[in-house]
């Protein structure tokens, strides 16, 4: 096709042509309409969406909690008040010691308020008529027991059995009557835990014949040395066997042959070993002291102690404490250590009395 035809062709198709032209303008106008519009309609959203985010974070802003400012502003207007003094002026606090720190603390206190300790503390009876002279014992029970309701007279002691008026009323024993009291146990103290020392020592041994082998003990508390053999008692300790034992020790760039042959004894049908030119330790005990009559004992397990007229046996030894047993009951108790609040109520404690037994070692 030359350009002649060309040109004749467009003249006769230029009226197609032309709304060809328009219709496909017409197209791509409504094209980029529908593409703008949903441009616009994005935006529309994303804008709508962004108004209820900060509606939301303005609400929750106007929500703040104020019960603080209303708390402290109720705290300046009625600051909290220490209130009066109970006690007479002359009057002392009345103090109870800690059943686990043993240290003093008010009568009325429900737990102790040493911040290391904080144990509750038991019940205190309640007096069910007024208390006069504040002591802890209420008029009716001193009354009824012929004390004064009008002195302090909680730590007195007035049918001399080693407790305190206090003491009977918690208890609700009779204060006037020397055989009614609380269990003479609560009046034991721990004063040391630790090994009795071993009073006998294996120091050699002597053979005469081949038959006849001869053991050298030494008793440091007696300080007297024998000789004995297989079978004899020496000091209430029988001799039961003897192992030669010997170990090779490094000294210095040689070794050498130790002696630590063992001699083994018994006593109330307890076998110990004793080994040679070594300080033996004995069975764990424990230092007590009966507040009563401030007497000083020393216990092992299994021994039976008797106070004033109750008998109780030793049936464990722990760290801090000694569990007993009343013999008769079979009721087992606690024995506290000796505490600050004891030092305070027993100040002459430190002269005390033994009963001959051997001390003890931690």
């Amino acid at each position: 096709m030359n350009i002649s035809e060309i040109k004749a062709w467009v003249k006769v198709a230029f009226d197609k042509i032309i709304l060809f032209v328009a219709l496909f303008g017409l197209l791509l106008s409504l094209i980029l309409l529908i593409l703008m519009v949903g441009r616009e309609r994005k935006k529309m959203e994303d804008l709508s969406q962004n108004q209820e985010q900060s509606r939301n974070l303005s609400q929750a802003a106007r929500m703040l909690d104020m019960t603080f400012l209303d708390e402290g502003i109720e705290a300046l207007l009625s600051p909290e008040q220490i209130p009066a003094w109970s006690n007479r002026l002359m009057v002392a606090e009345l103090r109870v010691r800690c059943v686990k720190c043993g240290r003093p603390i008010p009568v009325d206190a429900d737990v102790c308020p040493f911040r290391n300790c904080g144990a509750q503390q038991p019940a205190v009876p309640k007096a069910k008529t007024k208390d006069s002279d504040l002591d802890g014992l209420p008029d009716e029970w001193e009354l009824k027991y012929g004390l004064n309701p009008n002195a302090d007279d909680a730590l007195q002691d007035d049918d001399a059995d080693g407790f305190t008026n206090l003491e009977e009323y918690q208890a609700g024993s009779n204060p006037c009557n020397a055989d009614a009291h609380p269990s003479f146990a609560e009046k034991l103290r721990v004063i040391k835990i630790g090994r009795t020392p071993m009073p006998l020592s294996f120091q050699g041994v002597q053979r005469l014949s081949t038959n006849d082998v001869r053991f050298l003990l030494k008793n440091r508390q007696l300080r007297r040395d024998t000789y004995a053999k297989l079978g004899d008692t020496v000091n209430g300790y029988k001799l039961v066997k003897y192992e030669e034992k010997k170990i090779k020790v490094r000294k210095k760039t040689f070794d050498v042959d130790e002696d630590v042959s063992v001699l083994t004894v018994s006593k109330d049908n307890k076998i110990i070993p004793l080994t040679i030119n070594r300080e033996n330790q004995g069975e764990i005990g424990a230092s007590l002291i009966f507040l009563v009559d401030q007497t000083k004992m020393v216990v092992k397990l299994g021994d039976v102690i008797k106070l004033k007229n109750n008998s109780y046996k030793i049936i464990d030894i722990k760290k801090d404490t000694v569990i007993l047993a009343d013999i008769n009951t079979g009721m087992e108790m606690p024995v506290q250590p000796f505490s600050e609040a004891d030092k305070q109520l027993y100040p002459g404690i430190g002269a005390l009395k033994s009963d001959g037994s051997p001390d003890i070692k931690p």
